[in-house]
């Protein structure tokens, strides 16, 4: 997800912030937040038209799940479910609809990129895909990618082998990504946590969506994720490698 401050300023940063604490509270206090998540974009997006419709979501979705994550007094089943909530809302067919329209009355810049965009890579908008990432972790994960690649947003389901080897079963999984440039490591982003539970050996699966520009080669961004304990866990290959199309 994108959540990088180069690409959003500060003032709007604030104001994202300011969002996603009002949705914990509200999910705290009322076990839901349906009711409030179109609310509180459609505020993000009214006050600041200027910023990327796309950027402003995901860094909503990343702030509140790192706020969610470091609160001790919400279960791990109630953060899972506001999770999926903010997710379902927010990558809605309807919620990307709204912000399509939004993109393409913002600038005729904007419009004709899109027209282009549409002109020479119909085939390319919507891409599906199950493959392999190549070998890269210290200890295999084995990982499996299912992929459906949008214009916007790339949906990953993602299965692993939880390593045999392991003294016992794994409870947390981490997804991070950070890019490479100029052989030095950037922007270290924690996508997701997950809990569950991984006996030794036995396949895992989850599913998680980031900007499709993660794809680009270009970008030198990698996407792992790491299975285990809180403080001792196992580093996956990069998810973003063995493309074959």
């Amino acid at each position: 997800m994108v959540h990088t401050r180069a690409q959003i300023s500060s003032n709007v940063d604030t104001g994202i912030k300011g969002s996603a604490q009002t949705l914990l509270k509200f999910g705290r206090a009322e076990g839901s937040i349906n009711n409030k998540v179109t609310k509180e974009i459609k505020s993000l997006n009214d006050n600041y038209p200027t910023s990327d419709p796309a950027l402003i979501k995901f860094r909503l979705i990343y702030l509140f799940c790192t706020m969610m994550n470091s609160s001790s007094d919400i279960p791990s089943q109630k953060k899972l479910d506001l999770y999926q909530s903010l997710q379902n809302q927010l990558l809605s067919p309807e919620m990307q609809k709204k912000e399509k329209k939004k993109s393409s009355v913002s600038s005729e810049k904007a419009i004709d990129k899109l027209q282009k965009s549409k002109s020479n890579n119909k085939e390319k908008t919507h891409i599906e895909e199950t493959y392999s990432p190549s070998a890269g972790a210290a200890i295999p994960l084995n990982p499996t990618v299912t992929l459906k690649l949008d214009r916007n947003v790339a949906h990953l389901k993602v299965s692993f082998t939880y390593p045999i080897s392991a003294k016992g079963p794994g409870t947390q999984l981490t997804v991070y990504s950070y890019q490479i440039l100029n052989n030095v490591r950037h922007e270290d982003l924690q996508e997701n946590v997950f809990t569950g539970y991984w006996k030794p050996g036995a396949r895992g699966t989850f599913s998680i969506d980031v900007p499709s520009s993660y794809y680009d080669p270009t970008s030198g961004r990698e996407l792992r994720f790491c299975v285990g304990e809180p403080k001792s866990c196992y580093p996956s290959e990069n998810l973003l490698n063995g493309r074959k199309l």
